[in-house]
């Protein structure tokens, strides 16, 4: 086997590059084909898609290839990024690697997808997607020069606003086939929107509306040899043909989108095809269970299910199955062994009627180049046939124009809605649905209607037709011109818009009246349109059925005008003596000639100086056209001088210069009036000096300098003094440096410089921040010339603070106060204690002690002094208490202390005792009243408490059992002082028991009392008993004088919401029951302790009467109690 693949192997390299021969030159790009497809995806923005197929011995493939678009609403350009790359190589396993990773394989295929967004403006239509790639293989045979022609394909949107979806390959392409065996294949364009394909071969493109260079005997229609032809089945897309020779050729294939019979979207698949001779059969498919009949029907709700069976006339090779996935809902698989047997099954519903396609793929696997052929099944899906349906054509509207807008509106009945409508114009072929039975864009002819409903039922034949009539006489339209005056080179000087230009149209036809427009926008009433510039007009008619026609029409021009020179005399030494005549062509003829706007009708202009001039000539129209035109000539001699100004008042260090600007020839002499010579002379005081400048052809020129010099340097000063006084702080500027000097200077050259140190510069006179103090300011000027001013920042008078009457504080009490003086600084005081502000000086609420004032002047100046405000001291009163040791005793204390101990006191109680500490006192609130010598008094109030009361409650206990001594009890000890001593006795059996835990073990059967003292010897007797219950004998029996009676209570009764069941018994793990009038349990409780108390909502139960029934732990009753319940 290995030898017999390794011949085979060898037999396909050989044919390769036999195929390879045919062109003159096999490296050229290898660029084997391209698709654009695009994907709505709402708001005018659609997702643009292509794919870029790549001969691996070739070019690399582009990283941002760009997709252009464009419409009458605009165009542009789009980069696109790659998003994926995968080969799709037709090798078999055998092959390890293939051209496109270096393995042993001579050929490979890459397929590259790119995608980007694009967004349309609003309402825009009939856009063309392109993308252009150069160039294509020089292998291919069926084109002239093929590595000249680039690979271009295109795709239409009609109309943004639908927001359709293009057609999609769900194919691969196939570039190989065998010469003499049939080929097989299906590109497999699927549609997301459900719409109606149609297929076609169409030319390849070198460029938009340009077909490649078909070689002789090829075509879009025959674009390789065969021998039966090219055919592709314009339903399902099928394509088949049998190569004659080995050939490359290019094979380009366009899916139209037809929805209710109007084309929406086209998109072309440009693919490159190798026929190469085979020693390999390629793998066949049968039809439908095993038949050569490819087609078949189906039926809504009814499953359809049929095999397919694969061969290969080849020994020793297996064959393999794949479909595209076209069809939704269905299912495919593949089984057996060598060769694969296909089974589809389907269940279409009522929206799948219609024909649908899908494509199944075989492949064996010869090396180095699997076999493939693409079968297309049909399945014509039927609805199921209902002859209960009625269908009404409820009406029709004839078309208004000749193009398609008539409308019907039909209505069914008897089905199950929704229903679906489809209409035939026998007439034309055009085919319409919809599910709403109303049709606006018909053509005219004659209708057959067809309906199913929700289920997919449809009458046997609806028996309706209808007609939409077309007999509209066409709207036709001719039009006539005026062209404007002036030619778009010149100036209309009547009309500065040279808008002079008109259109009349002429309409016939349609429906009258007419509208007219020359812009698509703007309508009138009057079929002609003046004030039109120069250009090509679309005119637009609309009738009053809004049926509109359009005709392109051009308003014409003059010929440019134009301005040529018969002669020209040249301006000599820079004067007027030069000359021109003028030749004028183009315009309307009948011509004035102007020059700088002044006119004249000779052509001949005289008296001009050399240089460049404007001349206009203006015809018959009025119409003018500008030039401009050099006059030549010898330049005069200009001369210009210069000086250096004196630099200081008074002194002699000025220059003055002489130079040539232009003109002449050669070295100028320079004589000044001074008798000195040269360009430039010097050591000059200020004055006036005149040169005369000559030069080699005689020509001359006067040139007068004056020298300059600046007046003498004067300086005065301003100054600003500092805000506040040296002892005082400057709050605004902490370093009292706010004063300033401004100097202003006059006479000398500017720009100054000024200096307060003699050190240190500035452009500006104004020094700010400066203490107080004398300055002395330098004045230097731009040539360094000096002057200097003195002058003084002073300060205010110092602040000082003083006192113009104080009080004493009294008994520490905040009483005292003070007037203060202020003096010196910048009047306009505000007075401070401790940070806090005012403007009266006079401070009251004072308590004795030290204090810091201030007084702050207009200018933020701060001073402090501090005084000492004298007073007399005050103390504060605390007290404290002891309590009673048990609840309910008298033997607390309270007592009073002072925190001023240097003084006498008296102390008067509110229950009438008097003294630092009082006894006998039961829990209460006292109130004492604190007085020392100097009269001074303070109150103070303690609280005297005492302890709890003691209560006990027996938290849980166990009875004694037949064991004997084995009782238990714990008690739960409040109130009082812990820790306690509680004594527990049995007076059943007279037996005592003591601890400080409340935790007892061992006891026996009986009642139990229990006493209780604390840690303060406080005690209650009898704090609480208890029963515990011994083996066969009941403790409280009749015979016991301590047995508990019975005891159930309700409350409220009658209840709404809460009851409060309260009970008590001599047994243990008793039960408590609710029942309603019907004796039916509502509520049950069990397991409870000897008394208790519970809570129950009834709030929803039914307003009834209900019996509480309380019972023993054996069941037997204790006692019952009547319960009303109300809303």
């Amino acid at each position: 086997m290995f030898k017999k693949t390794s011949k085979k192997i060898l037999q396909l390299l050989c044919c390769w590059g036999v195929l390879m021969l045919l062109s003159p030159r096999a490296n050229a790009t290898h660029s084997m084909g391209l698709d654009l497809t695009y994907k709505c995806i709402g708001n005018n923005q659609y997702e643009i898609n292509l794919t870029f197929y790549r001969d691996c011995n070739g070019i690399s493939a582009p990283s941002s290839p760009r997709v252009s678009w464009a419409a009458a609403c605009g165009s542009g350009t789009l980069t696109l990024q790659k998003v994926s790359m995968q080969e799709i190589t037709p090798s078999c396993q055998g092959i390890v690697g293939t051209a496109c990773n270096g393995g042993n394989g001579i050929y490979g295929i890459e397929e590259h997808k790119y995608q980007t967004i694009l967004t349309l403006p609003t309402g825009c239509t009939n856009i063309t997607l392109s993308h252009s790639t150069c160039c294509r293989n020089n292998a291919i045979t069926t084109l002239n020069s093929p590595g000249n022609e680039r690979i271009y394909v295109e795709a239409q949107i009609s109309d943004a606003t639908l927001c359709n979806n293009s057609p999609v390959f769900t194919n691969n392409p196939v570039p190989f086939g065998c010469i003499g065996q049939p080929v097989f294949y299906n590109h497999g364009a699927s549609d997301a929107d459900g719409d109606n394909l149609v297929y076609s071969l169409v030319s390849c493109l070198d460029g938009a509306n340009t077909p490649v260079n078909y070689g002789a005997g090829f075509s879009a229609a025959t674009p390789l040899a065969t021998t039966n032809g090219v055919t592709i089945d314009p339903a399902t897309g099928a394509i088949s043909f049998t190569p004659s020779m080995a050939q490359v050729g290019v094979i380009c294939v366009a899916v139209q989108e037809y929805r209710n019979g109007v084309m929406i979207g086209e998109i072309v698949r440009d693919i490159q095809f190798t026929a190469i001779p085979c020693s390999n059969n390629v793998p066949t498919l049968s039809g439908i269970d095993n038949t050569t009949d490819y087609s078949t029907t189906a039926t809504v709700g009814t499953q359809l299910c049929f095999n397919m069976n694969s061969n290969d006339v080849d020994a020793n090779q297996s064959t393999s199955l794949t479909w595209n996935n076209a069809i939704a809902g269905a299912t495919f698989s593949s089984a057996g062994a060598p060769h694969a047997v296909g089974t589809f099954c389907w269940t279409p519903t009522a929206a799948d009627v219609g024909t649908h396609s899908f494509t199944v793929t075989v492949l064996d696997d010869y090396c180095p180049i699997v076999g493939q052929n693409t079968y297309t099944f049909t399945i014509d899906v039927q609805p199921v046939v209902c002859d209960s349906i009625d269908v009404t054509v409820v009406s029709t509207t004839d078309l208004t124009c000749s193009n398609n807008d008539g409308v019907a509106v039909l209505s069914a009945s008897n089905g199950v809605a929704p229903y679906t409508y489809q209409l035939v114009n026998w007439t034309t072929g055009d085919f319409f649905s919809n599910t709403t039975g109303t049709f606006t864009t018909l053509t005219a002819g004659t209708y057959n209607v067809w309906v199913a409903d929700a289920n997919g039922c449809t009458p046997a034949c609806s028996g309706h037709t209808f007609v939409i009539g077309g007999n509209v006489t066409p709207l036709t339209i001719t039009s006539t011109t005026t062209d404007v005056s002036c030619s778009s080179n010149s100036l209309n000087t009547v009309d500065s818009t040279n808008s002079d230009g008109s259109l009349t149209i002429t309409a016939t036809g349609g429906t009258p009246p007419y509208l007219y427009s020359i812009d698509g926008s703007n309508f009138q009433s009057s079929n002609t349109f003046t004030n039109l510039a120069a250009g090509v007009y679309t005119s637009i008619v609309i009738d009053a059925n809004g049926c509109s026609q359009m005709v392109v029409d051009t308003v014409g021009e003059p010929d440019p005008i134009s301005i040529g020179v018969a002669s020209v005399t040249a301006a000599t030494c820079g004067q007027a003596n030069g000359s021109i005549t003028l030749t004028a062509t183009g315009g309307t003829p009948g011509f004035l000639y102007y020059i700088n706007g002044q006119s004249q009708s000779s052509p001949t202009f005289t008296g001009l100086a050399a240089g460049t001039y404007t001349f206009s000539v203006c015809d018959i129209n009025y119409c003018v056209y500008d030039t401009t035109i050099v006059i030549p000539g010898t330049p005069a001699l200009v001369a210009a001088g210069s000086a250096t100004n004196v630099s200081c008042h008074g002194s002699c260090d000025g220059t003055a210069t002489a130079t040539v600007v232009s003109g002449g020839s050669g070295t100028a002499s320079i004589v000044w009036d001074n008798g000195m010579t040269g360009a430039t002379i010097g050591n000059l005081c200020a004055g006036t000096y005149t040169a005369i400048v000559t030069n080699a052809d005689g020509c001359a020129d006067t040139v007068t300098v004056v020298v300059t010099e600046p007046t003498a340097i004067a300086a005065s000063s301003t100054s600003t003094d500092v805000s506040c006084s040296s002892n005082s702080t400057n709050t605004v500027d902490p370093t009292n440096s706010d004063g300033s000097i401004t100097v202003t200077a006059t006479g000398g050259t500017t720009p100054y410089t000024y200096s307060i140190d003699g050190v240190n510069f500035q452009s500006t006179g104004s020094f700010t921040n400066l203490g107080s103090g004398v300055y002395s300011v330098t004045v230097t000027d731009a040539n360094g010339c000096t002057q200097t001013v003195v002058d003084t920042v002073n300060e205010p008078d110092l602040i000082s603070i003083g006192v113009a009457s104080i009080t004493a504080a009294t008994c520490g009490l905040a009483d005292g106060s003070i007037t203060l003086t202020a003096t010196g600084g910048t009047p306009g005081f505000l007075y401070y204690i401790n940070g806090q502000s005012q403007s009266s000086p006079t401070f009251t609420g004072l308590a004795a002690g030290t204090y810091t004032f201030s007084v702050c002047d207009i200018n933020y100046c701060v001073y402090d002094t501090t005084i000492v405000i004298p007073g007399t001291v005050g103390f504060v009163a605390s007290a404290t208490s002891t309590s009673p040791l048990c609840s309910g005793d008298c033997n607390g204390t309270a007592s009073v202390t002072t925190s001023d101990n240097s003084n006498t006191y008296t102390i008067a109680w509110d229950n009438g005792m008097t003294g630092a500490t009082i006894g006998n006192l039961c829990a209460g609130t006292y109130t004492a009243i604190v007085t020392n010598a100097d009269g001074c008094a303070d109150t103070v109030s303690v609280t005297v408490t005492e302890p709890a009361p003691i209560s006990v409650n027996l938290a849980s206990s166990t009875d004694e059992t037949c064991n004997g001594n084995d009782g238990t009890a714990t008690l739960a000890v409040t109130g009082g002082t812990a820790p306690y001593v509680i004594d527990l006795a049995n007076f059943s059996t007279a037996t005592t028991y003591s601890n400080g835990t409340g935790v007892f073990t061992g006891l026996n059967a009986g009642q139990h009392i229990v006493n209780v003292t604390d840690a303060n010897g406080c005690g209650v007797n009898c704090a609480t008993n208890f029963v515990l219950n011994g083996c066969g004998m009941n403790p409280l029996a009749p015979t016991s004088p301590l047995a508990l009676a019975p005891m159930l209570s309700v409350y409220p009764n009658p209840a709404s919401s809460l009851v409060q069941v309260r009970y008590q018994t001599s047994e243990k793990a008793v039960s408590l029951s609710i029942l309603d009038n019907n004796g039916k349990p509502v509520y049950n409780r069990g397991n409870l302790n000897a008394e208790g108390s519970l809570e129950v909502m009834v709030n929803g139960w039914s307003s009834s009467t209900y019996f509480v029934v309380l019972k023993g732990a054996n069941g037997e009753l204790i006692k019952t109690q009547k319960l009303i319940i109300t809303d």
